[in-house]
């Protein structure tokens, strides 16, 4: 890197350390040890469309001879934004619909009640101009 500026200059206003600096200057030329792993991770991953998570890549690449861990199969699935699709779990409903025979309600055929509702207001004793709403049901055969 050349600037008309000297290194010292520069990092001491971005405060970054010499050796930082140096550090991932070389970490940028380096390849990377997790690149076969990466490409296996991918392979499986659209192979199953999408539906394996870090744990069953884990399984797979074991299958297929890597030695890897669990932690580190999750990381770079991270890394290269891969995340397996969630299924909703459904409801158990043991409903089946219509199944038998319904009896019929022997016990209310012929009497059927019409409900009917009044309303009495009644004055109270104690204080003048005060009101009490009483609702009530009266029951009549149809």
């Amino acid at each position: 890197m050349v600037t008309e500026f000297p290194l010292d200059i520069l990092l001491n206003i971005i405060k970054l350390a010499r050796s930082t600096y140096y550090y991932h200057l070389k970490q940028l030329n380096q390849v990377d040890k997790n690149q076969s792993i990466k490409v296996e991770i991918q392979a499986i991953y659209d192979e199953h469309k999408g539906n394996y998570g870090y744990r069953r890549i884990t399984l797979e690449l074991r299958n297929r001879g890597f030695v890897v861990n669990h932690k580190k199969v999750q990381r770079l699935m991270k890394l290269l934004g891969l995340s397996s699709q969630i299924r909703r779990k459904r409801k158990y409903s043991s409903y089946q619909g219509e199944v038998g025979k319904k009896a019929d309600n022997l016990s209310v055929q012929g009497w059927q009640y019409q409900h009917q509702y009044y309303h009495q207001f009644l004055e109270d004793k104690g204080t003048p101009n005060r009101q009490c709403h009483v609702r009530g049901i009266v029951q009549t055969m149809a």
